[in-house]
């Protein structure tokens, strides 16, 4: 009984240090990419364990985070944000101040950009060959029916998507094109 008792212990053993060397293995790794020239970092990119780039960060010369970028497994940037001196998100020159994009089987479907306030300022969908099909302006998050767009259907589907406040779908219609 006792040997038995010592290999399953050395096995246990053995695969906590296969689990722990996983583990620490699949932290990401931050690499430094570039400087400015009084030696403030200029850029810095995040892989993860696949060595796929997971976020770039930009920084202006005195330090401060400049812009934020996140990309999928995929290699899509998915988030963009925009920062002033003090750390607080800033409007750019297209005006926004953070920008998210999804995607469907790796094609652009919704961009939506936000205000420094963080609410959202316009969403974009597109179709799968990536045409623009519907622009929403959005007026304190609300949409504005108003200022709505829609082309074609998105993804061959006739369907007039409206969201609440927070950008969420609240209800979705069929249509008919006429």
């Amino acid at each position: 009984m006792k040997p038995r008792f010592f290999v399953a212990a050395a096995v246990a053993a053995i695969a906590s240090l296969c689990v722990l060397t996983l583990v620490w293995a699949a932290e990401p790794e931050v690499t430094e990419v570039s400087r400015w020239d009084n030696g403030a970092i200029r850029q810095t990119v995040v892989f993860n364990p696949e060595n796929n780039t997971t976020v770039r960060n930009f920084y202006n010369i005195d330090g401060t985070v400049e812009r934020i970028e996140k990309y999928d497994s995929n290699g899509n940037k998915f988030e963009t944000s925009l920062y002033d001196a003090s750390g607080n998100l800033r409007e750019g020159i297209d005006r926004w101040a953070a920008k998210r994009t999804r995607f469907i089987d790796g094609k652009i479907f919704q961009e939506t950009t936000y205000g420094p306030d963080g609410k959202p300022r316009e969403r974009k969908t597109f179709d799968e060959f990536g045409r623009l099909i519907a622009r929403q302006f959005l007026n304190d998050g609300n949409s504005d029916p108003e200022d709505t767009l829609r082309r074609e259907p998105a993804y061959g589907k006739h369907v007039a998507i409206f969201y609440n406040s927070n950008g969420q779908v609240e209800q979705s219609a069929h249509v008919i094109n006429e």
